[in-house]
């Protein structure tokens, strides 16, 4: 976001590089949108519904358009059924208030923006305020609109053709480089840490870990084994990451 605020043209051949620029782009596009209305009266409540909407992208409607592009019943170019072997034909995470997991994760995701943006959020040990928080957000889940996916085909070796392929991607790329920078703030970033229980990393990374194993119906993980994984993995993806980009 900082690099998007301060240099346009440096920060697209960064998201170039990307595997999967949408990844990067809709966030940003969610903070982008959320300074350009509220400016600097932004509230927790707004972290809420960024986070809500990240939800949503990730654990609903990008499983709905795998499911939109890849039915149960699809049959790949070998003539095997596409779901089957490694492939887990996903389910959709769906919010309520009864969704322990769902409500985890937006308490931990909501709590980061609210740091990144320099708005109060709420402390770990107040997870009751926070649910008092989320009945008063009424969170709606935005319409659906069917977007084709491409996902490499093991067996013919190559990736499925999509007669849409990067459209909603495309679309927040083009609204970003209308975007204005000049009423954008640069946010507050943040230096991952494993050990500090109050901080939401291990929170987050835990909570959004199980809503994807729900996703494809494969055992949670608890919040220790993240934490001990995230001490093994992050350093060299970092550095991995840095070297790629040169960051």
């Amino acid at each position: 976001f900082n690099q998007f605020v301060k240099d346009k043209k440096e920060f697209f051949k960064m998201v170039d590089q990307l595997e999967d620029p949408g990844d990067i782009l809709q966030p940003l596009r969610s903070l982008v949108e959320l300074q350009l209305e509220f400016g600097t009266k932004i509230n927790f409540e707004r972290c809420v519904e960024i986070a809500f909407s990240t939800f949503c992208g990730q654990f609903r409607h990008r499983i709905l358009d795998l499911v939109h592009t890849y039915p149960e019943n699809h049959v790949a170019k070998s003539g095997k059924k596409f779901w089957s072997g490694h492939k887990r034909f996903p389910q959709v995470a769906e919010f309520s208030l009864t969704n322990e997991t769902a409500c985890q994760y937006l308490f931990a995701s909501a709590n980061l923006y609210a740091f990144a943006l320099n708005v109060k959020g709420v402390e770990r040990k107040n997870f009751k305020e926070f649910k008092e928080i989320l009945e008063r957000c009424n969170l709606k889940v935005p319409d659906y609109q069917p977007n084709k996916v491409e996902v490499e085909d093991d067996d013919a070796d190559e990736k499925s053709s999509s007669d849409d392929t990067g459209g909603a991607a495309d679309v927040t790329r083009t609204f970003l480089s209308d975007a204005p920078t000049d009423k954008l703030q640069e946010v507050e970033v943040t230096k991952f840490e494993k050990d500090d229980d109050e901080n939401f990393h291990i929170d987050y990374m835990t909570h959004a870990a199980n809503l994807r194993a729900f996703n494809y119906n494969i055992a949670a993980s608890t919040r220790q084994t993240v934490r001990v994984t995230a001490g093994k993995i992050l350093p060299a993806l970092v550095t991995t990451t840095a070297m790629i980009t040169g960051l």
